[in-house]
């Protein structure tokens, strides 16, 4: 099995659903500036990793930060795992330590 890096919007998807809760992937495509198609194919990638899982949408009663709100109870929402919060919050170190300079001989 090859092993896939995530890119730029791979990473972007993690954080959006991170900050903003369990997304479906129309919406999380609006949101981020993909097709559903393809951002359907970046949700599954990211689940088979465990940086996301899947949570059925009359799972979520009231969890949004938004007042109007509408769940939709036929869509699979995608929510981060405790993984998917692990790996950006090593990311941020590790931008943190090249923007302190290390990592570059200085």
């Amino acid at each position: 099995m090859d092993i896939e890096i995530e890119d730029d919007k791979d990473i972007e998807i993690l954080q959006f659903i991170d900050y903003a809760g369990p997304e479906y992937a129309w919406r999380l495509g609006i949101n981020v500036g993909l097709d559903v198609e393809e951002s359907r194919k970046r949700l599954e990638k990211l689940l088979a990793k465990g940086l996301l899982e899947r949570v059925p949408g009359n799972m979520l009663e009231g969890y949004h930060r938004q007042k109007d709100w509408v769940k939709h109870m036929n869509h699979t929402y995608y929510r981060i795992t405790r993984e998917g919060r692990h790996y950006l919050r090593k990311l941020r170190t590790g931008l943190e330590d090249l923007s302190q300079g290390e990592g570059r001989g200085i």
